[in-house]
């Protein structure tokens, strides 16, 4: 982990506060390596094909804040995994040009 340019955090949105889930993460990181949790990163938040999680979606943009990096997808049914590819290589590309 220690050697990760960036993270993902992978959230379960059939949970009924998938921030919590992310907050524990962060947590657990910073426990391991003080300041972990701070490098670039972003959330991808899964199983958008459940009933609720459109809005805990909702939820958990609020609680983030605008400038958090949200990728809603569903692995099962497989929507939106081509842009979580995208996503992560423009993260990966934006990190890399800020440390030149």
């Amino acid at each position: 982990i220690q050697r990760c340019s960036l993270l993902l955090y992978v959230l379960d949105m059939g949970e009924e506060e998938p921030w919590r889930q992310l907050e524990q993460l962060k947590f657990e990181l910073d426990a391991y390596k003080p300041g972990l949790s701070s490098r670039p990163s972003a959330v991808i938040a899964n199983k958008m094909d459940l009933e609720e999680s459109m809005g805990r979606l909702v939820q958990l943009k609020e609680v983030l804040g605008a400038d958090a990096k949200i990728i809603p997808i569903s692995g099962k049914m497989g929507n939106n995994l081509a842009h979580l590819l995208t996503q992560i290589k423009h993260l990966h590309e934006d990190y890399v040009s800020g440390h030149k």
